[in-house]
């Protein structure tokens, strides 16, 4: 098997780019120093190396022992390769690195002290706006409260109107009713007399005919009247109850017809949000947003919730072989170790 680690080693390098420490390095020389294309040759010498091993690797069947003796051998050389690769790396990284590490520091001290500024200033302004927030909403519940009594008392004062507004168009209905009903009890009354009347008269007069005595025509006149007078009262209380029932049907019609006055509606109550504070430098504003904290992880619902696998893999490699819930089992590994 060919050693291609020992082959790149054996390589001589196109050109040895050491970094280099300048005491006042200038903005070209920086620049240079910068470009990752000043370091692309010492990458390139893996290239035939890295080629070989992809292209063995993919053409090698494991089908017996000795291909996967070389299987291993080529997955152990690969993982030396990469290690030259990273060493490589870390060779032209290194003192970047450095000094952006101790660059970040020098970042970060300062920008701590920094963010404690608006992070502190954010609490007092979030407390300013809360507070002007909750005197709104006293505000606008106060404005609720006095609006809502107005709207009471106007719907009273339209309720009221629209009652006496029924009220006369069923006094008016119920007279008219009553009205006609007198009228028509006057002349039934009369036609009721004239029919007493005439059946008398004709009951005498059959009497005359047949030869009754004058007394015995008076009693079947009388008789007549009477049957006459009795049929008269009887349609008298139909009419009176036909009148009363008309008068009442034409009075709930009245009212459910009867034009009604419309209350005043009084416009919702708006809360004064807090506005904008705008200044040179910016602006802030402040607004209600939604968020949660835990009260009782027992009633949360399973979907909500995260699986801790650091802490199985923990227990499963400390001995542990069961857990409500969980399958452990084995499964087949290969590792590759590089001597």
């Amino acid at each position: 098997m060919v050693d291609f680690l020992a082959a790149v080693k054996e390589a001589p390098d196109k050109e040895v780019l050491e970094p280099e420490v300048l005491d006042e390095p200038t903005d070209i020389v920086l620049a240079e120093k910068l470009d990752p294309e000043r370091y692309r040759p010492q990458f390139e010498k893996y290239t035939v190396a890295i080629n070989d091993l992809v292209a063995q690797a993919d053409a090698l069947v494991v089908d017996s022992d000795d291909s996967a003796a070389q299987a291993t051998g080529l997955a152990n050389q690969t993982k030396g390769l990469i290690k030259e690769v990273d060493g490589t790396h870390k060779t032209i990284t290194g003192p970047f690195k450095l000094l952006t590490s101790g660059v970040d520091k020098l970042r970060k001290a300062c920008k701590d002290q920094l963010l404690r500024v608006p992070s502190g200033l954010e609490v007092k302004v979030t407390a300013w706006y809360k507070k002007k927030r909750i005197e709104a909403e006293a505000r606008a519940e106060e404005e609720r409260k006095k609006a809502a009594e107005l709207q009471a008392k106007l719907d009273a004062e339209i309720e009221e109107k629209n009652r006496s507004i029924r009220e006369k168009a069923e006094a008016e209905a119920r007279a008219e009713a009553e009205e006609k009903a007198r009228i028509a009890a006057e002349i039934a009354a009369k036609e009721a007399e004239a029919k007493a009347k005439r059946e008398a008269e004709e009951a005498r007069t059959k009497a005359e005919k047949e030869k009754k005595s004058k007394e015995e025509a008076e009693i079947a006149a009388r008789e007549a009247r009477r049957k006459a007078e009795e049929e008269a009262e009887e349609a008298r209380r139909k009419a009176e109850a036909d009148a009363k029932i008309a008068a009442e049907e034409a009075a709930k019609k009245a009212a459910e017809e009867a034009e009604q006055l419309e209350t005043v509606r009084i416009a919702p109550v708006i809360v004064d949000e807090p506005g904008t504070i705008k200044t040179a430098a910016g602006s802030a504003s402040g607004k209600l947003e939604w968020t949660f904290e835990l009260e009782d992880i027992k009633q949360v619902d399973p979907d909500f919730l995260l699986l801790d696998e650091q802490k199985i893999k923990y227990l499963i490699k400390g001995g542990v072989r069961q857990l409500d819930g969980i399958r452990i089992y084995q499964q087949d590994k290969v590792t590759f170790r590089r001597k």
